[in-house]
């Protein structure tokens, strides 16, 4: 079942509303091959396989970066969501990690400061 164009579709609907044996035929033919084809243990062989072919293909980039990279990430969403906390925890890695670290997280620790005192206060 499909169609070429937005335009067809109006037509299709009202085809099968009005022939409900063809529409009845169509959605068991679907379900059929939904229950064969998409259990789970099917699902979880196929993703097995893509893992076992594709070894180490699947990590995350981020393992690779700079912790400081990883961290200015984190402080990032911190800040986003003026988590004052996890702010100044992960500014004292900065800190820690490089000058520029440090420089390129002041800004938002400072905001997140800014923010916090302003909520505090009314």
């Amino acid at each position: 079942m499909g169609w070429r164009s937005e335009g067809e579709i109006a037509g299709l609907v009202d085809y099968y509303l009005h022939h409900e044996v063809e529409r009845k035929e169509i959605a068991n033919a679907g379900q059929e091959l939904t229950l064969q084809d998409f259990t789970f243990q099917r699902c979880r062989d196929k993703m097995l396989t893509a893992f076992q072919q594709n070894a180490n293909q699947f990590s995350a980039p981020a393992r690779n970066w700079a912790i400081e990279d990883v961290s200015l990430v984190y402080l990032e969403y911190y800040y986003r969501y003026q988590l004052i906390g996890a702010t100044l925890d992960e500014f004292s890695v900065l800190k820690n990690a490089s000058r520029r670290a440090f420089w390129n997280g002041l800004p938002m620790l400072l905001k997140t400061l800014q923010h916090s005192v302003k909520r505090a206060l009314f």
